[in-house]
């Protein structure tokens, strides 16, 4: 409730509102319990806020605002803050929330607790700047779980927000990296490279006909496996993977990016058409298949008469089988690798490089042996 404010150039009036009206005011705040802001006295200069005697100016109503806000803040529970993560690191946790828009607020209060249907106790209570926090010393493996919640300047405390939990020492495992997929004759493989965390336990791929980010589960394999090939495809159909590791802790790694393929009956072959007829440049194409078994075979191009040579690798880029060493006049050309090194003995299952040299021109590839 409101005493009015004085009324100037009116000395009748304003013996009223101080000896009738006001002395009503606090008789019914008294029986209510109400709140008065008093008006009256804090308008008292008539030259400053009342220049006509009777309405408050610009800097009065200014004046009467912060006044009611001043009142009203301490009737006002500020809301809980937003966006509370939790996440995991080495013996410790990290709390993250976004800064409360409230400029009144003045504490952070953090609540744990290391049973999500226990009692939570206080933890700390951090200044209005505070954005994160950092929960130090904690045993791995032990879960624990947060409440936040803010008090404003006039004490007043918001309701706890929804809780927050996270493993110490379970941060999250690496993404698997140079994930491919890789097109050929009723097949798609998929290839990634192994994940540095030795406790690595699963890997985890989903597939889709659209890239969409709404890809279907399609399988888990081991954590030794780093190569998968989907034989549930139809040619000239494009699909969409993505990969992702696990352990047995539950910690998980984020997806991969997503890689597509096309199966085809003409795959690595289909663009050689005649543009390989009268080439005005050297080119080398993918390997043809590729997955492949027994042997594959491998197209290029030559602008003019070169000598040629191919030169396989293994991942370590140890030298596997020299193919060809000759001279080859302009055109499109081919050669064969059936997987024999160069003292003719059977190369294991994985990823290769054939490089081809010819003048000046140099440039390699990627191929895939599956046994």
């Amino acid at each position: 409730m409101c005493y009015p404010p004085p009324k100037f150039y009116d000395s009748f009036g304003d013996s009223i509102i101080r000896n009738e009206i006001i002395p009503v005011i606090d008789q019914i705040a008294s029986v209510t319990q109400a709140t008065t802001v008093d008006l009256y006295n804090l308008l008292n200069d008539k030259t400053l806020f009342i220049e006509d005697g009777l309405h408050p100016n610009k800097d009065g109503m200014t004046k009467i605002a912060n006044k009611l806000y001043s009142v009203i803040l301490p009737l006002i529970t500020p809301s809980p803050p937003s966006g509370f993560k939790a996440t995991g690191g080495d013996r410790e946790i990290t709390l993250t929330w976004i800064k409360h828009p409230d400029p009144h607020v003045s504490i952070y209060h953090i609540a744990r607790s290391l049973d999500v249907n226990n009692i939570f106790t206080y933890h700390t209570g951090l200044a209005q700047d505070k954005t994160s926090y950092t929960d130090k010393n904690l045993i791995n493996g032990q879960t624990y779980f947060y409440k936040i919640w803010v008090s404003n300047d006039a004490g007043h405390e918001s309701v706890r927000s929804k809780i927050a939990s996270a493993t110490s020492g379970f941060s999250g495992l690496s993404t698997p990296e140079n994930f491919t997929a890789i097109g050929s004759n009723n097949q798609v493989f998929l290839h990634w490279d192994d994940c540095p965390e030795p406790e690595v336990t699963n890997y985890h791929i989903i597939k889709g006909e659209e890239n969409s980010g709404l890809l279907d589960y399609l399988i888990g394999l081991n954590g030794n496996t780093i190569s998968y090939a989907d034989n549930d495809v139809v040619n000239e159909h494009r699909y969409y993977y993505s990969v992702w590791a696990s352990d047995a802790n539950g910690r998980l790694s984020s997806r991969s990016e997503v890689k597509s393929a096309r199966p085809s009956v003409f795959l690595g072959v289909e663009d050689i058409g005649t543009s390989f007829d009268l080439p005005d440049k050297y080119k080398l194409k993918q390997n043809y298949p590729n997955p492949f078994n027994l042997s594959t075979t491998i197209y290029y191009a030559l602008p003019e008469h070169t000598e040629v040579r191919f030169t396989i690798y293994d991942m370590l880029g140890r030298k596997v089988r020299e193919l060809d060493i000759d001279t080859k006049d302009p055109g499109t050309h081919s050669i064969r690798w059936n997987g024999l090194n160069n003292i003719g003995n059977p190369v294991s299952a994985g990823i290769y490089f054939y490089q081809i040299q010819a003048g000046q021109f140099v440039q390699t590839k990627k191929m895939m042996l599956l046994k």
